[in-house]
């Protein structure tokens, strides 16, 4: 059984995301990394770091906007 946890982020008045250091640690990002964002159906989103090599595999692919 996959266990489910809650952050809540903030949002400053530039748009910059910041996410709370617990879940930093907890997924082993650092500054500077690229987070893919998922969002569910249900509105759950699904972060997940970008490995360098896959960065290299998507070089020119326009990213999905939201809502698409």
């Amino acid at each position: 059984m996959t266990e489910s946890k809650t952050w809540i982020c903030e949002v400053d008045e530039e748009g910059v995301l910041t996410f709370p250091d617990e879940l930093v640690k907890l997924q082993n990002w650092k500054e500077g990394d690229d987070i893919n964002f998922d969002i569910l159906p249900d509105g759950t989103l699904i972060l997940t770091k970008v490995e360098p090599d896959e960065l290299e595999n998507n070089q020119g692919e326009p990213s999905p906007e939201i809502g698409d």
